[in-house]
């Protein structure tokens, strides 16, 4: 028994020594490779697999040393840059796929190829906060005021989430802020016509509506606003790309859901418009532009993307002249809406705080539309910034 324990013990320093002399120098010549590949690869500003900026670099200094400011900040650089990144994650995502899991990053594997982000709010002091804000607005400015509110994927498709996830009660959070509302505000209730709808109405790997979803709230906008063009039959729609991976994609490096379509409507009667975007003093004469559709994130097809102020003339001249309040989700909408005003602001306070009262007197607006998420409604403070 002694002999077989004492030959066990030599094979196992055998295979120590072995490690050491062999397995070890060949490991660290890997990890040396590794580094020096680290430092002679030129770094990269911006990752298009995460639609995001990369961190650059760190300067050194005394101070930043000492408060231990240039070890974090060193330590995101070098986690961003380093080589080889994107594979190391896409394998960490899939080996936690292979294991069961159903949730990678707050983004659910779901059913039918979608990929649908959680969107995890409850009703609040916040939420309060916030229907007190706009309440205080329309009490504050004579003009007609609407809401919206924009529920999530997460509600919408919560047929196809995994088994045995169960939604956050997003009904019951949009129907306690519309009861929260001034009875003189305009509730735009578009849930039900959503979910109603056979249609893809949110992207697969994205968290914004489609623009068939878009439309669809656009119905329902021009019942209680008085829109014009408001049938399937006035638009042409045109597929402008058939491989976009949006913001959830991105969450997960890519390594489940389809890629999806994005569809644009073009009225069949055109109204010439002057679109001014006031934070790149650039004019033009389309909501959509076709250069974004050359890059991952193809959503900012719609608008080019999130501006603080976007002023819109058009030759409607039927003297109706409007102020939007909004986040990204109103970009897809803003081709239906656009054509009904002669003169429309589109504002997003998220980029700049600008004071809506003076906009309001500037333009002679009379109608306001507040068009938000309930993610953006509940987390966003730059609501706390209308009044």
């Amino acid at each position: 028994m002694e002999r077989k324990q004492e030959r066990k013990r030599k094979k196992i320093d055998r295979l120590y020594y072995r490690f050491y002399q062999v397995l070890f120098p060949l490991f660290m010549f890997i990890l040396t490779i590794f580094l020096i590949a680290n430092v002679l690869k030129r770094d990269r500003d911006f990752s298009e697999m995460e639609n995001r900026k990369l961190d650059g670099k760190p300067k050194f200094s005394l101070s930043s040393f000492i408060k231990k400011d240039y070890k974090k900040d060193f330590s995101s650089y070098f986690s961003d840059q380093f080589i080889f990144r994107n594979s190391l994650m896409k394998i960490n995502l899939n080996t936690k796929l292979i294991s069961g899991k159903k949730e990678l990053n707050d983004v659910y594997i779901a059913r039918e190829g979608y990929l649908i982000g959680k969107n995890p709010i409850e009703i609040n002091k916040t939420t309060d906060e916030r229907i007190e804000e706009i309440n205080k607005f329309a009490q504050k400015n004579k003009v007609k005021t609407s809401f919206m509110m924009v529920p999530s994927s997460e509600w919408v498709n919560r047929d196809k989430l995994p088994r045995l996830v169960r939604p956050h009660d997003e009904k019951a959070y949009i129907d306690h802020v519309y009861q929260g509302l001034d009875k003189k505000i305009n509730k735009i209730d578009i849930l039900e016509d959503l979910e109603k709808s056979d249609q893809e109405v949110y992207y697969r790997t994205d968290h914004h509506w489609t623009s068939e979803g878009a439309f669809i709230a656009y119905q329902k906008m021009a019942k209680s606003l008085d829109y014009k063009k408001v049938k399937a039959a006035d638009y042409e729609t045109y597929q402008v790309a058939n491989d976009f991976r949006g913001s959830l994609d991105n969450k997960i490096n890519g390594v489940r859901g389809k890629s999806d379509i994005i569809t644009i409507y073009q009225p069949k009667e055109e109204t010439d418009m002057v679109i001014r975007y006031e934070d790149e003093k650039k004019k033009t004469s389309s909501l959509y532009d076709s250069k974004k559709l050359d890059i991952k994130d193809k959503y900012q097809v719609f608008t080019g993307g999130n501006h603080s102020l976007i002023k819109i003339r058009t030759e409607n001249l039927n003297e109706r002249k409007a102020l939007i309040v909004k986040d990204s989700y109103t970009n897809a909408l803003l081709p239906f809406i656009a054509p009904n005003y002669e003169t429309l602001l589109v504002v997003d306070l998220r980029y700049e705080a600008l004071d809506l009262k003076e906009l309001i007197k500037m333009e002679g607006i009379e109608e306001v539309i507040f068009i938000y998420s309930s993610n953006i409604f509940q987390n966003d403070s730059s609501l706390s910034l209308i009044n």
